[in-house]
């Protein structure tokens, strides 16, 4: 029988979610901390600088959805954008690390310019090969699991699934290839839709300080892939029905004050090297 929910202070988890599975793969105490306990720490900028991107991206794709493939002008973009991310920033926070609190405006001066421009670069390569059929879709699923899987689906097409992503270095195929949130939204897409997507795409964008690169990545699911993803997600199950929280890799450079909101608080920090 399903599960009705896994019970924390903050309330019940009722779905699993990309972002749980990314957490618990990356340290169980976080996961256990941030989903159970309620223990809520903010995003690095990066997450900031990202979410503000996708907020343009989503506003230029509805706009196309009701405007028979109409882009949005460049300049309402960006101002979406701008807007968003000093919203997130203010209203939900940001975690800078104690060691470049003193650089703290220059960090977010400098991530806030990168998500404008590479809206530029959004506007002029990626929205004009698009064809959105639903943008920012949230979808939940019932899998044969004790919990559903949902998530929210960035940008649907016919057969094809679209992520933005604005990152500080490049990524590849490879990676794309053993991503957990590829596969995630193949089973998101077809339970919405119906079938599976022929292709998930990551529409990777680097602003530099002398330019900015824009690179289409590509990456397929098939049955044994999909199956491996699953094991992932028992194997969580498994994790949080008996209430077994590990901590990461004390030599894993996200178990850091750099990277880990929770590392100053966190039981394990006097074996962590930081």
């Amino acid at each position: 029988m399903p599960m009705e929910g896994v019970q924390g202070v903050a309330g019940m988890i009722r779905s699993i979610h990309q972002s749980m599975i990314n957490t618990w793969l990356r340290c169980g105490v976080q996961f256990e901390r941030r989903y159970l306990l309620g223990d809520i720490i903010p995003p690095g900028v990066a997450a900031r600088r990202g979410s503000a991107g996708h907020k343009g991206a989503d506003l230029n794709a509805r706009n196309m959805i009701e405007h028979d493939g109409q882009i949005m002008p460049l300049d309402s973009l960006q101002d979406a954008v701008r807007d968003e991310f000093v919203r997130l920033v203010k209203e939900e926070g940001v975690f800078i690390p104690q060691a470049q609190l003193s650089e703290k405006n220059a960090i977010l001066n400098d991530n806030l310019n990168q998500a404008v421009t590479a809206m530029e670069k959004y506007h002029s390569d990626v929205a004009p090969i698009i064809k959105p059929v639903a943008s920012e879709l949230m979808v939940q699923a019932y899998i044969g699991l004790d919990l559903p899987i949902a998530g929210t689906i960035d940008l649907a097409e016919d057969r094809r699934i679209r992520d933005l992503k604005i990152r500080g270095k490049a990524s590849n195929s490879e990676a794309a290839a053993t991503d957990i949130q590829p596969s995630f939204y193949y089973e998101l897409y077809r339970a919405h839709f119906g079938f599976y997507p022929d292709e998930f795409v990551y529409d990777e964008i680097i602003p530099l300080k002398t330019k900015t690169n824009y690179s289409p990545i590509p990456t397929t699911r098939d049955k044994a892939s999909m199956a491996r993803w699953r094991l992932y997600l028992e194997a969580f199950l498994r994790d949080l029905n008996a209430g077994i929280f590990r901590p990461a890799d004390p030599g894993h450079f996200l178990c850091s004050k750099l990277w880990c909101g929770y590392y100053q608080t966190c039981p394990y920090k006097s074996k962590i090297a930081a």
